[in-house]
């Protein structure tokens, strides 16, 4: 009897990683917002620079993960990373100005440039071949079962022992959590002498003699740099996160301003974030059923409508719960559609290198959306031309998604990995 895959071990322990990490650190910080605030005498727009701070971070480190791994194993990064998160975390129970709130978002950046959905991405797409988009779907599941867990329990520690208390006591439950995916961390399947899952069926003979024998297909970082495809790609992930998070950083304001109650519209961003989260088990699944080109065009569909939706909330409570789902499934398009169009246009060969560099831009657009949508509020008194804006933006994105994957330099869903001498004697 073979052995075990050990990359479907892995998927677990990306998706506990990211529930631990990403589900708490970004997903349920709003739970201090207000005792920290009043504790440190601070506006919430000062406070709120946390999350600029901590993606700021990750847009300078994570183009440079594949030269750091050149310099220590991945494994070690991803320990570092882990210590970071959790000591960043546990410190902020020690600021007394806005400062060191700053900088401890700084130090958890840092952390999740080695731990979060950029590192799972890479590691997925080394462990998977077949059924990608399954594995990848599932570990991203963790961001959203974090916050289901951890913002109730953040503010239950929070209303018993303070906000002091409540980050030192989550951020041990946190290096808890992410115990098992430093235990049982494999970053390629060499680590555990394995090949990843369907390379072998790609070989001629159906499976690939020693590790190391059958080599996925694609470009090089080199070649893929110089490559109109990469660029497109890199727009498409800037845009996607704009679209999805410059709104739903907006969707409680949105609500109440057009006058739902606040209890009312905190019901619909939760619907939202549900479905968010399963949503991205659905694209994965999906992605493996139809291809890529279909899957990009099903999700930014649903995206779209999710938007149009939205302008029409004022028309009923129904209208808002019906926007809640549509944009709440659309919301996932961004984290599981763009290492998925990464894969596809530009291959597995060198998928690290290349998405470490596209990830930087997929933050670029978390960072942006807000600040577009709250500029267009600021000019406009509202919500509605910034949705527009974001479905025009969106609109130029799927014409060009799909002539992208149309004309993909990588057929990665027919044909992602064969060995070397396969593929020269298919060109002879």
């Amino acid at each position: 009897m073979g052995k075990a895959f050990y990359g479907w071990y892995m998927v677990m322990f990306n998706l506990l990683v990211l529930a631990s990490g990403t589900g708490l650190v970004n997903n349920s910080a709003g739970q201090f917002l207000k005792p920290l605030t009043e504790a440190l005498g601070i506006a919430r727009s000062e406070a709120s620079l946390y999350n600029s701070c901590l993606t700021v971070v990750m847009i300078l480190l994570v183009p440079q993960l594949t030269k750091l791994f050149k310099a220590a194993r991945p494994r070690v990064w991803s320990t570092f990373g882990v210590f970071c998160v959790a000591g960043g975390w546990f410190c902020l129970s020690f600021a007394q100005n806005k400062w060191h709130l700053y900088l401890c978002a700084a130090v958890i950046g840092v952390g999740l440039s080695f731990t979060g959905t950029t590192m799972v991405a890479m590691i997925t797409g080394k462990w998977f071949v077949k059924n990608k988009g399954k594995a990848l779907g599932i570990a991203m599941l963790g961001t959203a079962m974090g916050a289901m867990i951890y913002n109730p329990v953040c503010a239950a520690l929070i209303q018993s022992f303070g906000f002091r208390a409540a980050y030192r006591i989550t951020a041990g439950i946190l290096l808890c959590g992410m115990a098992p995916y430093l235990l049982g961390y494999a970053f390629k399947p060499e680590d555990k002498g394995q090949v990843a899952l369907g390379l072998a069926e790609r070989a001629p003979d159906g499976e690939c003699i020693g590790v190391g024998t059958c080599e996925m297909s694609g470009l090089t970082w080199d070649e893929a740099k110089k490559t109109g495809s990469f660029l497109a790609v890199c727009f498409i992930a800037m845009a996607l996160n704009a679209c999805g998070i410059g709104i739903y950083t907006q969707m409680q304001a949105y609500l109440t301003d057009v006058g739902y109650a606040v209890v009312l519209a905190a019901s619909v961003v939760s619907i939202a974030s549900l479905c968010n989260g399963f949503a991205k088990m659905l694209f994965g699944w999906l992605d493996d059923k139809i291809g890529t080109r279909g899957n990009f065009c099903v999700a930014t569909g649903v995206l779209f409508c999710g938007m149009l939706t939205l302008l029409f909330v004022r028309e009923g409570i129904v209208m808002c719960y019906i926007a809640a789902v549509l944009f709440g499934v659309g919301l996932s398009c961004p984290t599981i559609i763009t290492p998925m169009v990464t894969m596809a246009a530009l291959g597995q060969k060198d998928f690290s290198a290349i998405y470490s560099r596209v990830a930087s831009f997929f933050y670029l657009g978390a960072t942006l959306g807000p600040i577009v949508s709250g500029l267009v509020f600021d000019l406009t008194g509202g919500y509605r031309a910034a949705i527009l804006f974001y479905m025009a933006l969106l609109a130029v994105c799927v014409l060009i998604g799909t002539r992208l994957l149309h004309h993909k330099a990588y057929e990665t869903n027919a044909e992602s990995a064969a060995p070397v001498s396969a593929r020269a004697e298919q060109r002879a």
